[in-house]
């Protein structure tokens, strides 16, 4: 019997979404290690560097390159799965360096946990809105935040 080695348009999308998800929940633990040992400051900016590099990519890939524009953007997802990942694991551990114990909790880990929560909740608002423009603006849209992120900690 004669099978077919190619993922549905379904699998794609899993993919796409789901990948970013995977990717950045395997490397948090690896990631935190490398940037005790590297240097967190280095590796958070280089995780923004990643990031915004991705991103770029990922807005430049061709509507209607196929399945080929697919594997793209799984292939960036993941790239920008690994900028995200340095970012994530190297936040709290400066906030927490760089705050006293007093002030940590409520403070520095609150508003960052309060940062991230209103940022995912406006995010889908924004790429609602801008996917009914050009499903490209989704990703270029984080790439002036990528792109201070980094300057600020060089």
């Amino acid at each position: 019997m004669l099978t077919h080695s190619y993922l549905g348009e379904f699998d794609y999308l899993l993919w796409v979404l789901m990948g970013y998800s995977i990717v950045l929940a395997s490397v948090l633990v690896t990631f935190g290690r490398i940037s005790d040992l590297f240097g967190r400051t280095r590796l958070y900016t280089l995780g923004f560097i990643i990031f915004a590099v991705a991103s770029v990519l990922l807005s430049l890939i061709p509507s209607d390159s196929g399945n080929f524009g697919a594997l793209l953007l799984i292939g960036f997802r993941v790239v920008q799965a690994i900028g995200g990942g340095f970012i994530m694991v190297n936040s709290t551990a400066l906030l927490t360096d760089a705050f006293p114990p007093g002030e940590r909790g409520g403070r520095a880990l609150g508003l960052n946990q309060a940062s991230f929560i209103i940022g995912s909740f406006l995010g889908i608002i924004l790429g609602g809105l801008l996917s009914n423009y050009d499903w490209h603006l989704l990703f270029l849209v984080n790439v002036p935040f990528a792109i201070a992120g980094a300057v600020v900690h060089i």
